[in-house]
């Protein structure tokens, strides 16, 4: 979720000054792909990150406290 937060709206405004609006593309349709790729990218990350805790042997973070 906190990609989609932080992620989206960088990569958006990124995009949108470079390629989107040169190629006129509408700014609700610009926002809806920022949205999905920072949704992805996080997924992406989540992913990434499960499986290198795993190969890793690490504790989980709610085993850390005790």
């Amino acid at each position: 979720m906190l990609c989609v937060v932080f992620f989206a709206p960088v990569w958006g405004i990124f995009q949108w000054f470079l390629v989107w609006d040169d190629l006129g593309k509408p700014v609700l349709e610009a926002v809806y792909i920022s949205l999905l790729t920072g949704a992805l990218f996080g997924l992406v990350m989540a992913t990434f990150y499960y499986i290198r805790r795993k190969q890793l042997n690490l504790t989980d973070w709610g085993s850390l406290g005790e």
